[in-house]
């Protein structure tokens, strides 16, 4: 499986992620660094990102697949069509700046069977 490189939310979630340590700041309208940002904030730009970065994959652009994140570590929640595209999802999620670990609870479809197999099995 080919994946295309353009990592375009990259610049914009390391500027956060390392503004964003104790104590974060985000910019106003004139630039001028005033407003807190907790890590909290980040949650949802990192699984934003990993979505974004699945979604540009054949298989992987699929609303059946749900992203998390906590503090660094994003779960991938849902169903893919093979082992091998449940390990990309990981893989791909690893590579996303920010992330610290990866829980993987994407479960492999049979549609032969019509059922579900978790963690691939």
């Amino acid at each position: 499986m080919i994946r295309k490189t353009v990592y375009g939310l990259a610049p914009v979630f390391f500027f956060l992620l390392f503004t964003a340590s104790s104590p974060a700041y985000a910019a106003d309208g004139a630039g001028a660094l005033s407003t807190p940002v907790s890590v909290e904030d980040l949650n949802p730009i990192l699984s934003k990102s990993v979505k974004y970065e699945l979604s540009r994959v054949d298989g992987l652009n699929t609303p059946d697949i749900r992203v998390a994140s906590n503090e660094g570590t994003v779960t991938l929640m849902g169903r893919v069509g093979s082992n091998e595209l449940r390990a990309e999802a990981e893989r791909i999620a690893r590579d996303v700046p920010g992330v610290r670990r990866v829980i993987n609870n994407l479960w492999v479809h049979d549609s032969l069977r019509d059922t579900a197999l978790p963690f691939g099995g």
